[in-house]
């Protein structure tokens, strides 16, 4: 019996581990991404403003924007957005609510495909507030570390996939890469 127990306790211990090792995982590649940032904005010379600290957005998501950066060109109100798992697929109905699902592979032994999956679907409200933004500002959600896949329902109502500087109304989806490259051809 007591081998049961600590077989349990060593299992727990494990799966633990597991789950703080994203936010370990996710914590460095967001420092990593920041410090490119502001790297750029010092070559550029982008006037950048933080508003909260980006790593606080990897525990709790705000109404409120992360940063903002006054390129020549374009003033970027940047909101950081955090998947913790690679599993999971975004889907983003409108500018305020978007849906999560956790993307479940399994073995099919008698199947001729390797593997299929299932989702599971989970209802997230996103409020965040957006200033009236004039013509040359943008309001970029900025994943990282970044999701299987991020969708959105366009003007049309057709499901999409989305890419660097796909808009949802009036958001900007990029990702860290494509963010960095946006920022640094922004040049006087």
């Amino acid at each position: 019996m007591a081998v049961i127990f600590m077989l349990l306790d060593i299992l727990i211990i494990f799966f633990a581990v597991l789950y703080i090792f994203r936010f370990i995982r996710a914590f460095f590649m967001r420092v990593k991404l920041v410090r490119q940032i502001k790297k750029i904005c010092k070559e550029q010379k982008h006037r950048l403003t933080v508003h909260r600290s980006p790593i606080a957005s990897l525990f709790r998501l705000s109404k409120k924007t992360d940063l903002t950066i006054d390129a020549y060109t374009a003033i970027y109100h940047v909101k950081f957005f955090t998947a913790l798992s690679h599993k999971k697929i975004y889907h983003f109905v409108d500018s305020h609510n978007y849906i999560t699902y956790l993307k479940l592979y399994f073995a099919l032994p008698f199947a001729a495909e390797a593997s299929e999956s299932l989702l599971f679907p989970s209802f997230r409200r996103f409020k965040p507030n957006i200033p009236e933004l004039g013509e040359k500002e943008k309001y970029i959600l900025l994943f990282n570390p970044m999701p299987n896949d991020v969708t959105y329902v366009d003007k049309n109502g057709t499901r999409q996939v989305a890419s660097n500087g796909s808009a949802v109304n009036q958001l900007y989806i990029y990702n860290g890469k494509g963010f960095c490259e946006l920022i640094a051809d922004n040049k006087n």
